[in-house]
């Protein structure tokens, strides 16, 4: 994709008149044979993790409109990368069938991905949810194939090394992971609950503390940034459980807990002023959409709103401003910019954005 186009001159007179300027120019002594290019917008690069071609394609990334522009520059990565994150300059990828985390840093001029040194990391089989903490040293990742969780210690240059004891076992089909206040959150999608497990001073995770019974089948996690409710998607119940969170990690229901969502609920994301809620419905193409307050979740006016196919992942871009939802079943991202002052959604121009086969994850850098 681009969003300039060339043009060619078939006028015989105006090739004419052209190159007797040129020589004119010439003549004179004219040194210049262009003027130098604009500077980008503001912005960054937005990654896509193609799952099913095995590929992670490069945008880059406008701060002033959302726009993407695909920089034509594509990146062979593990098999069936399934999730992205990122710190600083550096991306790092689950490869959910090929049991391994990769990861690169980032050329901070035009986006292009150099692999790090000793990439990819051996990981445990169906890696399909990584979070990292907000240093961006320590990495964990859920294996749901494996009953097991990763840890990783992020050096100063990227590369990644397992914690002692990582992978760290006895979970029952662990997916969505959040990170809040001190206490690691893992959801447990095939016994229905979601853990609790302290976070050592090495990073690594303690015992588990407690576990909260969910609806059925709990997939991914999302918290709002004050660290106060945590959200789940229950994907074979169609709902959204949401919670407190008390001073010591415990989880209480907020009134009405579980809301009803579309169907197969994949994401969920909280927005940057912590008062919206978005998940993306898989099999109903579509974004649910709260406001979050005192009493509960108020769904919000013209919710739920459309999507491509299949939507499988939400996320936001580093500024808060735009949400994107990678749809797995048309090869496309569709964007949207957020009404700060009420949630409300609107598709970007040139929304959806033509990605490779099977979207499963967007990444930032900025």
């Amino acid at each position: 994709m681009s969003r300039f186009r060339l043009s060619q001159l078939a006028q015989p007179g105006l090739v004419v008149a052209a190159v007797g300027l040129t020589i004119a120019a010439l003549q004179l002594g004219y040194q210049h044979s262009q003027r130098p290019l604009p500077p980008p917008p503001p912005g960054g690069f937005a990654y896509v993790a193609n799952a099913a071609d095995n590929s992670l394609w490069i945008f880059r990334y406008d701060l002033n409109s959302g726009w993407l522009d695909f920089t034509s520059t594509a990146v062979n990565a593990g098999r069936f990368p399934a999730v992205l994150a990122s710190h600083g300059p550096y991306l790092y990828a689950g490869n959910a069938f090929g049991a391994s985390l990769s990861g690169w840093r980032a050329d901070p001029e035009s986006g292009k991905l150099q692999e790090l040194p000793g990439s990819p990391w051996p990981a445990g089989k169906g890696l399909a949810h990584l979070v990292l903490n907000p240093a961006g040293d320590t990495v964990y990742g859920s294996n749901s194939s494996a009953n097991s969780l990763g840890a990783w210690h992020a050096a100063a240059n990227g590369r990644l090394s397992p914690l002692p004891g990582s992978p760290y076992g006895g979970l029952d089909s662990p997916a969505g992971l959040a990170l809040v206040g001190g206490f690691l959150y893992v959801a447990e999608s095939a016994a229905n609950r979601i853990s609790r497990y302290p976070v050592n001073t090495d990073g690594s995770p303690g015992a588990v503390a407690a576990s909260t019974p969910s609806n059925k089948a709990p997939d991914s996690l999302g918290s709002d940034p004050g660290g106060h409710y945590l959200f789940a998607c229950n994907h074979d119940s169609n709902s959204l459980g949401a919670w407190r969170i008390g001073n010591d990690g415990s989880l209480s229901a907020l009134p009405g807990s579980p809301y009803a969502t579309g169907v197969h609920p994949a994401s969920v994301r909280v927005d940057a002023s912590g008062h919206y809620i978005y998940v993306a419905n898989e099999d109903s193409s579509s974004l649910s959409a709260w406001r979050l307050d005192d009493t509960g979740l108020r769904p919000l006016a013209g919710a739920p709103f459309a999507t491509g196919k299949a939507p499988h992942t939400i996320s936001l871009s580093p500024d808060g401003r735009y949400l994107y939802t990678a749809n797995s079943g048309d090869k496309t991202l569709s964007g949207y910019q957020i009404n700060p002052s009420n949630g409300q959604l609107t598709e970007l121009p040139d929304s959806p954005f033509a990605t490779g086969y099977g979207p499963a994850d967007v990444g930032f850098i900025p």
